[in-house]
């Protein structure tokens, strides 16, 4: 089984990862593939640590970055990686950044105060006999800009399943979410039918916000 991450963003990303052969033992060399569309002019940028803190995939070799131009234009990474665990598995985390991903207008738009939304759809799917879908997340980030404390507001929505980590100003947690995080937050809401599991931690938000507010206020 192949399973493949796909992203759609208001930034117009597209990302499929893919893991070849299907099965492998322990040990075995599996190649990975990330493959991200993208406007004209977006870099992307791989970490140092491609699966972050698993320490149940080892990395075997560099990651061999080819891009192809166009509109949209097409960024491809591929490396070897092995399992340390037996089992039917799934695939390990890959993060990526996009940057130079805000174009002129966006900043614009941003610095007048208007009220700008990122959505982000993923889909988590199986390519087997049969292309289905297995998993969906939707997160919505949007930026406040107050041109009188210059400071931003990030709001960020989550529906679907989301684990890791969440910072933000303010989160709420839609009704179909199921959430495994630790979320640092000033606001933190969780609509009825969503399940949420984690820690909270809003007084280390406001430390932080306190501390930005002054800093801004002393240059």
């Amino acid at each position: 089984m192949i399973a493949a991450l796909l992203l759609a963003a208001a930034l117009d990303v597209k990302a499929v990862l893919r893991a070849e052969p299907q099965q492998a033992a322990i040990g075995e060399p599996v190649q990975m593939t990330l493959v991200v569309e993208h406007a004209a002019g977006v870099a992307i940028r791989l970490p140092e640590k491609l699966f972050g803190d698993d320490g149940s995939w080892v990395v075997l070799d560099r990651p061999r970055i080819v891009g192809t131009p166009g509109e949209p234009a097409v960024t491809s990474a591929s490396w070897h990686a092995c399992s340390l665990e037996a089992g039917e598995r799934k695939l390990p985390v890959v993060s990526f950044e996009l940057d130079d991903a805000y174009n002129d207008s966006v900043r614009e738009a941003i610095a007048s105060g208007l009220r700008t939304t990122f959505t982000y759809e993923l889909e988590l799917r199986a390519f087997a006999w049969i292309d289905r879908t297995i998993g969906t997340t939707v997160v919505s980030t949007t930026d406040r800009y107050d041109n009188l404390t210059r400071r931003h507001t990030l709001t960020r929505t989550v529906d679907g399943r989301v684990e890791g980590h969440i910072n933000a100003d303010i989160l709420d947690v839609g009704p179909t979410a199921t959430v495994q995080a630790s979320v640092i937050a000033p606001k933190f809401s969780v609509e009825e039918g969503a399940t949420f599991n984690g820690p909270v931690n809003t007084e280390r938000a406001r430390a932080a916000g306190t501390i930005a507010k002054h800093r801004q206020q002393s240059a």
